[in-house]
């Protein structure tokens, strides 16, 4: 396990799937990342790569050749390798080999960077195409948050607080796959929570003006800032009465029902040419 610490926090990195699996801050005492509890949850934080959400029929194809993948691709469950570390910030990699290439056909390097700047972590996301054809990929992020986090509290004190107006839609889902159904879900600055809201699966968002979210409680002092600057979508998540939602800035998206399995048709798929670099980053910061 990697662990970062500064004054604020200690971090803890999992180098399979490079997981966070702990946000500890410590002035309040308090761990901020859900724990893994199996029955409801098995995961912290995992990375979404080379997929977002559900294929259809967990397969794609490419060049007219059929490839199977598991929902949220692959990288969560490979070991990542440590480029290089200091007391605040680590960088991870995973690369190709016969094992990924038999499930998405490109080559490719993931690199992920975790920074601790004061009260916020920083979790960057760099994706090279050292190969010559145009390579498809999605990448998002999927951090679960202790919420609520005090024993006197309940989800409906917590709301979600976008940094701009904002009304929107969320998009359906039927057995993971995105099925043409929308429904209002929030018009103006504040989302509140409940259990209601996730009875239809994951809240995904289009279009955002917002680049910013923040947990907040009306019962305690205490809020957790999400920034996801450039990020296309957003997906809201949690387990029914579980302790934990997660906030997820994505660059991708699940499949449609309606979808013809064409990976370069596929809605939400990053396209980066030969020899590339794309790069994105999302941060983490504690009120």
């Amino acid at each position: 396990m990697i662990i970062l610490e500064n004054n604020f926090f200690k971090i803890s990195i999992n180098e399979k799937g490079a997981e966070l699996t702990s946000i500890f801050r410590k002035d309040i005492q308090k761990e901020l990342l859900w724990q893994a509890d199996a029955s409801y949850w098995n995961r912290h934080a995992p990375v979404l790569f080379p997929f977002v959400g559900k294929l259809k029929n967990d397969s794609f194809v490419w060049n007219n050749k059929s490839y199977t993948c598991g929902q949220h691709g692959f990288a969560r469950d490979e070991p990542f390798s440590v480029m290089n570390q200091s007391e605040e910030s680590v960088t991870l990699r995973l690369s190709n080999s016969q094992n990924t290439l038999q499930r998405f056909p490109f080559l490719f390097h993931l690199e992920l960077r975790y920074t601790l700047i004061h009260s916020t972590l920083c979790c960057t996301y760099k994706v090279t195409n050292p190969g010559d054809e145009m390579m498809y990929f999605s990448i998002g992020a999927h951090p679960g948050f202790v919420c609520p986090l005090y024993e006197n509290e309940t989800l409906n004190n917590y709301s979600l607080m976008f940094n701009r107006e904002e009304h929107l839609n969320r998009h359906l889902l039927t057995n993971g796959l995105f099925d043409l159904r929308e429904e209002p879900v929030i018009s103006g600055k504040v989302l509140p929570l409940d259990e209601v809201l996730f009875t239809k699966d994951a809240v995904v968002l289009k279009n955002l003006h917002s680049h910013s979210v923040t947990l907040h409680s009306s019962a305690h002092p205490h809020r957790i800032t999400v920034s996801f600057n450039e990020f296309p979508y957003l997906g809201i998540w949690k387990k029914p009465e579980a302790r934990f939602i997660c906030i997820e800035p994505w660059y991708g998206l699940a499949d449609y029902t309606t979808h013809n399995g064409k990976l370069e048709e596929k809605e939400g798929i990053q396209s980066l040419k030969g020899n590339s670099i794309f790069e994105a980053a999302y941060n983490i910061e504690i009120h």
